[in-house]
């Protein structure tokens, strides 16, 4: 728990992952403990309970054209992780599509934004998929138009 209070996150996940493999009885203190380091991070990332990915909470860059929507997942480091990346076309619609529930806990999603997946129709196309927010469904935009970006990284 000091690792949590100190915020050293990445070293508690490792610990938490430690302690999770060894099978050891004290199943309630690990799971207490393991929600106490979601909510510890919850004002920087949001972890979705069915696929324990970590969502950016806040959009960083406003709008960026895809290529730097890339690199800036890419390089940042929220909650102490520097392995984010721009999700891709399932990944997003999984988390914000349909009747997702999870998509009313960011609170700077506006209606009427896009958000980039990493996900191109092919391989070197001048097209990639992103997220309309007014409908929720994915149109592909030319990869210089801008929209919005939200880093996942992988199961917690």
């Amino acid at each position: 728990r000091s690792l949590i209070d100190e915020e050293w996150y990445i070293q508690a996940m490792s610990e938490l992952s430690k302690w999770e493999n060894t099978g050891e009885d004290d199943l309630v203190g690990f799971l207490k403990l393991k929600a106490y380091f979601i909510q510890a991070i919850e004002w920087i990332v949001l972890v979705d309970p069915s696929t324990e990915y970590m969502w950016q909470k806040w959009e960083v860059g406003g709008e960026l054209e895809w290529q730097d929507a890339i690199d800036i997942c890419k390089h940042w480091t929220g909650a102490g992780f520097n392995d984010w990346k721009l999700p891709d076309k399932s990944k997003l619609e999984s988390m914000f599509g349909g009747s997702s529930l999870l998509r009313d806990k960011f609170p700077d999603i506006k209606e009427n934004s896009c958000i980039w997946t990493s996900t191109s129709p092919s391989y070197g196309s001048s097209h990639a998929w992103n997220m309309n927010f007014f409908n929720r469904t994915m149109f592909k935009q030319y990869k210089s138009n801008l929209c919005n970006v939200r880093c996942v990284r992988g199961n917690f």
